[in-house]
This record gives C-alpha cells, sequence and structure tokens, in this order.
C-alpha cells in the first residue's frame, strides 16, 4: 500500500485501512488531497490505470506553492516510481529532483518511500551501487520510526537487489528477515510475497526440493485467493519441476492451472501454455506445435516486449523442429533478451542456441554461446545452470580460461576484503574508469584492477553487445601465451554491482618516458618490434585492439615492452558525440566513422607512434580543405598528414608512410610483415 505524506482525518484514514474502498473511489477530485485518497483506493481495489491517471493529475492540477499539497506532488511523483518504472527511471529531471526535495522532507514516511521508489528507479537504470544506498536509507527510517510493514518490503527489495548481483548469501538474510517480520505483525499477503521469492532464489541456485517447499507452503497461505493467484503459483511449481526434469510432475501442475484459469487472458494463463509447449517439443509431440504456437500468439499482450521474447523463444524451436530456422535468425533475439535484463532467460536462450549451432555445424558460434551463457550464469549466480554448462563444454572440448566473478569486494580496508582485492594504490585513470594496484587476496598476488564507469551514452543493448564482445575477445586471447601481451585474470562484477577487470601488474611504467629521451630509430624499433610481434598474436586470434599507445605499452622488469588494454576499447566512455573507440593522435581515419572495422587500425596507430618517437610531434590529420569529413573518410586529394619530415624517419620513412596511410587497402597487409620489415631496418642499421 501507499503512504500517507500528512495526518489525515481518522475518518479518511479508515477508508483505506478498513477496506471501505468504494468510499475513498466516491470522493470528488476538488483538491489534491482527495485525489490523492481516491488513487490510493483505486490502487487498492486493483484499478491500476485509474491510480495512475489520478497520480498524474495531482502533478498537473495541484502543483502549487502550499508545502502541504506539495508534499502530496512529491508523495504523487514517488508512487509512479513504482507504478511506471521503466518509463520515469529514464527522467533524470524528475529525479534529480525528487533526490534534491529530501532534505526538505520532515514526513519520516513520506521520505522512506521516496528513498524506496528512487531505488528502484536506481534498479531500472542498473545502478545497483547507488540502489542499495537509497534502501539502507529507507530501511533505516523504518526501523526508527517503527513501521514493520513498509520495513519488510524494503528487506525484500533488499533481497532482490542482492540476488540479482549473486550475492545469495545477503539475499537470504533479507527475505528471512522480512518473512520473519511479516509474520510478527501478520502479513499473509506478504508472507506469500516473500514465501514466492524464496522459492525463485532456491531455483536460481538449483535447490529443487527447498524451492518446492517454500512454494508448497505459498499455495497453503493464498488458499482463500483468487484462482489467478493460485495459478501463478502452480506456474512456479510447474518451473521447479520442470528445471528438475520431472516433465510429468510438471504437466500436471500446469494442466491445473490452466483448468483454474479457464477460458480468462491473463499473463499467467499465456506463461502455462508457454511451459506446456515446451514440454511438448522436449518430448518431440510435433504434430500440435503449429496450432499451439498459434494460440499462445493470440495470448500474447500487445506491445509488451517480455511477453514477445518468451513467445518467440518457444515459437522459433518450433520452427527449428520444422527445419525453417537457420543459426544467424535465431540469434538475432539474444540482443532483444539481453536488452530487456532477463538473464535467467538469456541464459536459456543461449544454452539453447549451442545445441542449434551443433545441429547447423557451426561449432565456433556453439562454443562462443557456451562460453558467454557460463559467463552470465557465473556473473548472475544462476548455478542450477553449471552444471549442464559444465558437460557441454566437457563433451565439446571447451574451457574457460578468464574467470567470470562476482560480489568480491574492492576495498582499502583489510577488514572488509577477506576474499576480495585490497586496494594498495590508485595508479590511474582513463576514458573507461580508474586503474589501481590491489592485492588478491584469494590467489596471494599483486595484480591491476580496472573499474569501469557506468556509459550513459549507451543503452543496455548496447553496454551489454560490448560487454559480450570484450569476453569473448578475452577469452581468445587468454588461450595464447605471448611474453609482450599481459595475462588477463577475470572480469567481474563487485559487492555492488560494478564492473571491473583484473589484469596482470606490469611495474615498469609505459613507453612515454623513455620516448621522450631517446629518440633514435634504433631505440624505437628495439621497443616497438616486440609490439609489433604482440599485435600478431591478437590479430591471429581476430581481436582488434582499437587503442594502440604509448600509454598502453608498457615495460616490465626484464626492460621488454608488454601491450596491454586491448578490448578496453569497447568499454570506454565516449568523450564526445562520435564513434571514436581509440586514442585522439593514433586513431585510424576509418575508426573516426565506423565500429566497423579490421586489424589494420592497429597498424596505422603503430605508425602514429613510431612516427612520434622519432619526430617529437603527434600525427594529426588535416583536410586541405575545411572539411572534416572528407579527411576521415580518406579522400587522399583532399587531406594529408601534417608534418611528415622524411628526414627524420630516415630509412623507416617508406615503412611510417605505408602504416599511415589513408585507406586501410593501402597499408601492409599484417602486423607480422610490419614486424619483420622493422627487424630488417634494425638490423642494417
Amino acid at each position: 500500500m501507499a503512504i500517507y505524506p500528512t495526518e489525515l482525518s481518522q475518518e479518511l484514514e479508515d477508508m483505506i485501512v478498513k477496506d471501505q474502498l468504494d468510499l475513498a473511489l466516491a470522493l470528488d477530485e476538488s483538491n489534491a488531497e482527495n485525489c490523492y485518497i481516491k488513487a490510493i483506493g483505486a490502487l487498492e481495489s486493483n484499478q491500476r490505470s485509474l491510480a495512475v491517471n489520478l497520480f498524474e493529475r495531482i502533478g498537473k492540477d495541484y502543483a502549487d506553492e502550499s508545502s502541504e499539497t506539495n508534499h502530496f506532488l512529491i508523495a504523487a511523483q514517488v508512487e509512479l516510481l513504482f507504478l511506471q518504472p521503466e518509463q520515469l527511471s529514464t527522467n533524470r529531471k524528475l529525479l534529480k529532483s525528487l533526490s534534491e526535495q529530501a532534505n526538505d522532507i520532515g514526513e519520516q514516511r513520506l521520505l522512506a518511500r521516496l528513498y524506496h521508489g528512487l531505488a528502484i528507479a536506481m534498479q531500472w537504470q542498473r545502478n545497483t551501487s547507488q540502489a542499495i544506498k537509497y534502501l539502507l536509507l529507507s530501511q533505516a527510517i523504518y526501523q526508527s520510526i517503527e513501521e514493520h510493514q513498509g520495513l519488510s518490503r524494503i528487506l525484500d527489495t533488499l533481497g532482490s537487489t542482492y540476488s540479482a548481483i549473486a550475492d545469495h548469501e545477503q539475499a537470504l538474510l533479507f527475505y528471512s528477515e522480512s518473512l520473519a517480520l511479516k509474520i510478527v505483525i501478520n502479513d499473509q499477503p506478504g508472507q506469500a510475497l516473500t514465501l514466492g521469492n524464496l522459492a525463485r532464489l532456491c531455483l536460481q541456485l538449483g535447490r529443487y526440493q527447498q524451492a518446492r517447499n517454500f512454494v508448497e507452503m505459498d499455495i497453503a497461505l493464498c488458499e482463500s485467493e483468487s484462482n489467478e493467484i493460485k495459478a501463478r503459483l502452480l506456474n512456479l511449481h510447474a518451473r521447479i519441476e520442470l528445471a528438475d526434469g520431472q516433465w510429468e510432475n510438471a504437466e500436471q501442475k500446469l494442466n491445473l492451472a490452466i483448468e483454474m484459469l479457464g477460458n480468462t487472458h491473463s499473463d499467467t494463463l499465456f506463461f502455462c501454455l508457454k511451459d506446456q509447449l515446451l514440454i511438448d517439443l522436449h518430448r518431440g509431440c510435433c504434430d500440435k506445435l503449429t496450432s499451439k504456437s498459434t494460440r499462445l500468439k493470440k495470448l500474447m499482450p500487445k506491445n509488451s516486449p517480455y511477453h514477445q521474447v518468451h513467445f518467440q523463444f518457444a515459437h522459433n524451436q518450433c520452427l527449428h523442429k520444422n527445419n525453417k530456422l537457420d543459426f544467424a535468425s535465431a540469434a538475432d533475439l539474444i540482443d532483444i533478451i539481453s536488452e530487456l535484463d532477463l538473464p535467467e532467460l538469456e541464459i536459456e536462450y543461449r544454452l539453447w542456441l549451442v545445441e542449434l549451432a551443433r545441429a547447423l555445424n557451426v561449432q565456433v558460434a556453439a562454443q562462443q554461446q557456451l562460453l558467454l551463457a557460463r559467463k552470465l550464469a557465473r556473473m548472475k549466480g544462476f548455478k542450477r545452470f553449471i552444471s549442464q554448462i559444465n558437460s557441454l563444454m566437457l563433451e565439446m572440448d571447451v574451457s574457460e580460461k578468464i574467470e567470470e566473478e562476482s560480489i568480491r569486494p574492492i576495498s582499502d580496508s583489510m577488514l572488509d576484503v577477506e576474499d576480495g582485492y585490497l586496494i594498495r594504490k590508485k595508479l590511474g585513470s582513463g576514458g573507461f574508469g580508474d586503474v589501481y594496484l590491489v592485492h588478491d587476496m584469494i590467489h596471494n598476488r599483486d595484480v591491476a584492477l580496472k573499474k569501469f564507469q557506468q556509459n550513459d551514452r549507451l543503452d543496455h543493448r548496447q553496454h551489454q553487445k560490448r560487454w559480450n564482445q570484450a569476453r569473448l575477445e578475452f577469452e581468445a586471447v587468454a588461450n595464447l601465451t605471448h611474453p609482450s601481451i599481459a595475462e588477463v585474470y577475470a572480469l567481474g562484477h563487485d559487492n555492488t554491482g560494478n564492473p571491473y577487470l583484473v589484469q596482470q601488474y606490469i611495474s615498469g611504467g609505459d613507453i612515454n618516458a623513455v620516448m621522450q629521451s631517446s629518440n633514435d630509430l634504433q631505440t624505437a624499433l628495439t621497443y616497438l618490434i616486440p609490439i609489433a610481434r604482440a599485435l600478431a598474436a591478437l590479430h591471429s586470434v581476430e581481436v582488434i585492439h582499437r587503442d594502440v599507445k604509448p600509454d598502453n605499452i608498457l615495460i616490465n622488469q626484464q626492460g621488454t615492452t608488454v601491450l596491454v588494454d586491448f578490448g578496453i576499447a569497447l568499454l570506454k566512455k565516449p568523450a564526445d558525440d562520435d564513434l571514436i573507440l581509440g586514442t585522439e593522435h593514433y586513431v585510424a581515419p576509418e575508426q573516426r566513422l565506423s565500429t566497423d572495422i579490421n586489424h589494420k587500425v592497429d597498424l596505422f596507430s603503430l605508425g602514429c607512434i613510431l612516427y612520434e618517437w622519432l619526430s617529437g610531434e603527434k600525427v594529426n590529420i588535416q583536410s586541405k580543405k575545411s572539411n572534416k569529413l572528407t579527411s576521415w573518410l580518406g579522400i587522399k586529394k583532399n587531406a594529408e598528414i601534417s608534418s611528415i619530415n622524411e628526414k627524420i624517419c630516415g630509412v623507416a620513412y617508406p615503412l611510417i608512410k605505408s602504416l599511415l596511410a589513408y585507406s586501410p587497402e593501402e597499408r601492409p597487409e599484417n602486423a607480422t610483415e610490419v614486424a619483420d620489415k622493422m627487424s630488417e631496418i634494425l638490423e642494417s642499421l
């Protein structure tokens, strides 16, 4: 239930507390208070659309200077955060306004509810650390005023938040505390909600018998509830049975739920029929697949991406059974599932794509989907998939070299990092975030840890695609053994959900100081030949560095140059509105306009470093006309690389000129050719 922003008259409060909803709904809408109470009544009587309209009306019609009315306005905006989180979580102006007004709110229940609403918005923004901050503030307020119902709901939200970042211990503690509190205050509907959360958590962990126990208690508690609620719980029970491979038990639960629902067009019926279709697919009962898929589509709510992806998953399986689906068409759905942030469905779909790719003999795609499924299952804590994934990896001879970590703490306090990373010092910052020298407490070694900032220029779909591509690239490079490529140990998310990368720590600094002190060709080639060889190794596994520059070439204790940060450019935060993923003065012309590039962008960057080393000047790409576009497109008659001094370059001039060619086709074929040419020049000096 929503809260009341000011003290209401006892008569008005009784309208809600004593379920006299007809009195609340009969109120006129002559002031903000009546509108608000009527909206609460609409919520309690399951008239969601009316409630939304009334809350929105308060914002439009009663936004005056009255402090009391302002409280109703704030309360209405908060309730809309709960009712329309997907839409309002992107309204940064509203969220900033509500956050700023928090300091002026004296009514503690309203303030606690405000923090809860802001936390929900942060969850939709995938900003878990900020969500937890708001939830803990709300929890503290509810505890101080002994508002048990509000506190129990905060505990449930904390449980689901920690469950989403795979901190199962914390999730279980919060759910348990919420359930105990609801028993004390005799909140049976609340108990049912928490039991359902516990059942889903146990399902996520593969604890199927415990999941059954919780859902059966939930069903018993809801004996007097509507058929819709009971059918929903039976559907959850069926999902547990399906996950445990108990197909007959699952079918019994689904049949009972479908019988309860009759001819209603509800969400629950849609998902029951979808699961029933999956059972038919598993058993190979293909004769009725088309008719069942058609019925399922008719039940699918319009304009609901959530329902659409579930339908399309089932429909794609039907198409495959009838030999009417290719891998590329099937793989298109994965981006949409990822964008909707449905990790369980994404893991299931990737595992099905593994089967599809193997059936169609697309082995590389099968391996990639399996690795991404494993990484997501580990990151999100879906342990129930791990056994199946491990079996497939053994069967397909696939190994994972880059560990996907979750909830490992990162702190400068020894007390907080028993199994995490102890920060020793900050090494610097980059376009992706901050870099730290940390001690890995589990493996007892010093490593470089890079924490990534949220990239608000990218939507979730773009961000996830880049993360997945980076994961696969790190995995590919991990199978290489090269002295001039820094080793990557792990990718992960800390205990507040922030992403990080753990890499080999190179203690000798970058090559900038050497470039400034020794600008002779012999020194330059001595340091850059290993980097050209490293690029050749990267390119051999189809990995493009995208950000080769002096800052990313470090010197180890043996005096050898080491290339770092391959794949990091994918995760960088753009400095402006263009598509550059590299760094100015080192980025190839074609990289400025498109992410659809090849390995020759790295050769261009290497040429920029070599010329800068010899001349002391950074390469500038200019146009003889003022049209930057023609320069970036590589139209040679209108563009040139400025200040290239042939005398300074000496015998390396032909190589540098070819590396810095505007057109990728005019550059050397590969990094091995470049390294060989550099070696020839070095031997001739």
